[in-house]
């Protein structure tokens, strides 16, 4: 996996770059990008995507009409094709977005 924050606190060129193309890959939106903030949608499945840094905390938040979850210190990313998955630094906690099939899933464990 790739880190999505650079040295200085902020998103990777790299990371920004990736996710960037993937979302227009999977018809969604690019909303927002900063130096440390970026935010997608994807109208057609009702899904906002957002990575955000504040206050030194790296912050993932997802949110459809029914649900909103909010993954806090994730540092590392994978995009396939069709697939996003991110992962805290010390991998307790993992999400995974498949766009095609409008499902994601948050898999905890212990460390």
């Amino acid at each position: 996996m790739d880190e999505i924050w650079n040295e200085d606190g902020g998103l990777s060129e790299e990371f920004a770059t990736s996710f960037g193309k993937w979302v227009a890959r999977n018809s969604g939106d690019l909303d927002e990008v900063t130096e440390s903030k970026i935010v997608c949608e994807f109208d057609d499945i009702g899904v906002t995507l957002g990575m955000y840094e504040e206050t030194g905390r790296k912050e993932f938040r997802l949110q459809t009409l029914r649900e909103e979850i909010e993954l806090r210190m994730v540092t590392k990313y994978k995009l396939g094709n069709e697939r996003l998955v991110l992962q805290t630094g010390r991998g307790s906690r993992r999400f995974v977005f498949d766009v095609p099939d409008e499902e994601w899933t948050v898999k905890k464990r212990s460390v």
